[in-house]
């Protein structure tokens, strides 16, 4: 269920003071036929406000937690009418474990916990904080509810539907506190109060009492008031302290009350199957903790991996970008270094590729730079795995070619020369682009990329400086031999 801003003080007081009245009132009715009406009048109000609230709420799962927080209501007014209208125990017993039932599938649809191990964790903690109660209040209050009820069955209903109402408030506190904002907690922390009230009537109402249901459905009618719509929730991340250690608050008065109420004597076998139950509830617990746990180290690794990939790699063209090239240049020199693998750098930068940028815009160029990228790579996969290309910036392209690829570099600079002189078309204009190419071939006495690097650069700037369109193949002491093309020379054409 979305949460909401914190409402003003005069307004907050004011709507304090109709509750207080309606449950002094509600207590001066009793268990009277009077004040179950009033209890199922409060039930409607509170039906029309929470649809009220769902026509606000966002499309999706807050919408919907809305409308299950309605129908919930609607079930319980089954109870009610089954007291008044004299039908069967066992239609308000319905009515009653609905509302319990469709409420804590509210709080289900309200956790915006995707990893499922988290949502059962937040389950498992619901269920122990009701477990932990049911211990502490089993000779205070519980065990005179079971032997009030005469009978095995209705006994278990009376004890359980309360324990379930705290358990959905619990689960209810768990997103309050650790998904939503502080300054957005008053919604689920009425809702909470609501659920308290709930499960103090039915108490109260299996021990003859007065029942303040009405007041339990008022609070949730002044839920709807100040909720405001769906807001940003933070991220739950398992290995918060507050997370770590709330099992182990959950329980401790479960520990101290057995020990402290049975020094020397056997626990009741109510209480010690509850204690056996929640040791198997705290294993499923950790067991989720710890799965969750899992899924965020994964997600942590892939995340790692994604800005691995984005440092590494060219936004525009997917190609790897410069950071990549030099890593895998270093690694290329050391086996060149050690084994005498061969291995060459081709450099590539597309003559006058401002014109395009100028003349077209620069959507054109970077359409154009896609596809040129594209074709390198296409150019390159009859070579293997031991070719790569790589964008170094603007309208600079590298090649590495490593092992049996760089058998040839210059032929496999001409094939490339060729493919980029193809022209692209973009939209209804056709682009003619022709590129410089330099080479650079390691030699045995190679240890440094970056100077394979700046000799296949210098050698890209010699074609540069003698008409375009080529390709030179730095020789060893960085002097230049320059091999001309026969490819047409750089021109622009639109269609």
């Amino acid at each position: 269920m979305p949460e909401a801003h914190v409402p003003g003080n005069a307004r907050t007081v004011a709507i304090a003071l109709a509750v207080a009245c309606l449950a002094a009132t509600r207590t001066a009715l009793g268990t009277s036929a009077a004040g179950l009406v009033l209890d199922a009048a409060a039930a409607v109000v509170a039906v029309v406000a929470t649809l009220h609230a769902a026509r606000r709420a966002r499309p999706g799962r807050s919408r919907l937690a809305w409308r299950v927080e309605s129908s919930a209501i609607v079930v319980w007014l089954l109870a009610p009418l089954a007291w008044l209208t004299g039908l069967p125990d066992a239609v308000a017993t319905a009515g009653r474990v609905g509302l319990v039932v469709l409420w804590g599938t509210v709080w289900w649809l309200t956790s915006l916990r995707r990893d499922p191990w988290g949502r059962l964790r937040l389950l498992v903690d619901s269920a122990l904080v009701g477990a932990s109660l049911f211990v502490v209040t089993w000779e205070l209050l519980l065990e005179d509810v079971w032997a009030s009820q005469g009978g095995r069955l209705p006994g278990i209903l009376a004890v359980a539907l309360p324990l379930a109402a705290i358990t959905v408030a619990a689960q209810a506190a768990g997103v309050a506190l650790f998904e939503i904002r502080r300054r957005r907690r008053a919604m689920p922390v009425l809702v909470v109060a609501a659920c308290v009230a709930i499960a103090a009537s039915d108490v109260a109402w299996a021990l003859g009492g007065t029942p303040l249901w009405a007041v339990g459905f008022a609070l949730v009618t002044w839920a709807t008031r100040v909720y405001r719509g769906t807001s940003k929730r933070r991220e739950v991340v398992s290995t918060s302290s507050r997370l770590v250690y709330a099992p182990y608050a959950i329980l401790a008065p479960a520990i101290i009350t057995m020990v402290v109420q049975h020094q020397g004597a056997g626990v009741p076998q109510a209480e010690a199957t509850t204690g056996v139950v929640m040791g198997v509830l705290l294993l499923v617990r950790q067991h989720a903790t710890i799965m969750e746990n899992r899924r965020l180290v994964r997600r942590l690794e892939a995340t790692e991996a994604k800005l691995r990939h984005r440092a590494m790699h060219d936004a525009l063209t997917g190609l790897g970008g410069r950071a990549l090239l030099h890593d895998k240049l270093e690694a290329a020199v050391r086996r060149h270094a050690a084994t005498g693998e061969p291995l060459a750098v081709v450099f590539m930068d597309l003559d006058d590729f401002k014109l395009v940028n100028d003349t077209f815009g620069h959507a054109a160029g970077d359409a154009v730079l896609v596809e040129i990228a594209r074709r390198l790579r296409r150019a390159l996969e009859p070579l293997g795995p031991d070719a790569a290309a790589f964008r170094m910036s603007g309208d600079e392209f590298a090649v590495l070619l490593g092992g049996p690829a760089a058998a040839r570099p210059d032929e496999t600079a001409r094939v490339l020369l060729d493919t980029v002189a193809v022209p692209v078309r973009v939209g209804d204009d056709e682009l003619r682009v022709h590129g410089s190419v330099g080479v650079a071939v390691a030699r045995g006495t190679t240890t440094d990329s970056s100077d394979l690097l700046r000799a296949a650069d210098v050698a890209m700037y010699g074609v540069k400086h003698t008409g375009k369109g080529g390709v030179a193949v730095a020789a060893e002491g960085q002097s230049l031999r320059l091999r001309a093309l026969e490819v047409a020379p750089p021109a622009r054409a639109r269609s």
